[in-house]
């Protein structure tokens, strides 16, 4: 089975948790990046995947009513922050009132994944752009569980990795909070660790 075609496809992860047999995993093509990689031996052909996939399915679009900006009254948060901590502000009116918030940020080993904030202290880790394609991982799966536990959930990502969650949902939810990051392309992050790698060598 193949899904869209992997030039156009945003690696947002969608057909992955979708997929009720585990039969798809992450591979990287030629140029490192992103794209599903399907276990026919576990694969039963039932379409989830597909119906999964935005780029196989069409995507809402709507033109905002009315336009603001604006950025937190919180003077740390607008020192630490990239883009004025709405953010951060966000984040934390929700997870204080018992909500779910994802964000991303670098494990020990420069792994850039999307997770559920366990403490104030992991809102901190989710400041600042990061400039490589982060991993949306399960986490489209535990926004669904939540959203059933009727929780606020609040998930800040690229604008592909929102599109990949909203059709992976299927429907709309009263509690679900999206914010978009103004993205103009992300390179993988393979491409980050060869440069560690390449500086660790250099300098060692």
């Amino acid at each position: 089975m193949e899904l869209c075609d992997t030039n156009k496809c945003t690696g947002c992860r969608a057909c992955m948790n979708a997929c009720p047999k585990e039969a798809i995993s992450m591979g990287h093509d030629k140029l490192l990046k992103t794209i599903p990689v399907i276990d026919n031996t576990k694969c039963v052909n039932c379409g989830m995947c597909k119906k999964a996939c935005p780029v196989l399915n069409e995507s809402k679009y709507s033109k905002a009513d009315v336009c603001l900006a604006a950025w937190t009254c919180d003077k740390e948060d607008q020192k630490t922050c990239s883009s004025g901590g709405i953010a951060t502000a966000l984040s934390k009116l929700v997870f204080q009132n018992g909500g779910k918030v994802f964000g991303c940020d670098f494990d020990d080993d420069f792994n850039l994944t999307i997770r559920p904030a366990e403490s104030l202290d992991d809102i901190e880790r989710f400041k600042k752009s990061k400039y490589v394609q982060s991993s949306t991982g399960d986490s489209y799966k535990k926004v669904k569980e939540y959203l059933e536990q009727d929780l606020e959930v609040l998930y800040i990502a690229t604008p592909c990795q929102i599109d990949g969650l909203l059709h992976f949902l299927k429907k709309e939810y009263e509690k679900l909070y999206t914010i978009d990051i103004i993205c103009h392309g992300v390179p993988p992050i393979e491409y980050l660790k060869q440069y560690i790698a390449f500086l660790k060598r250099h300098i060692e």
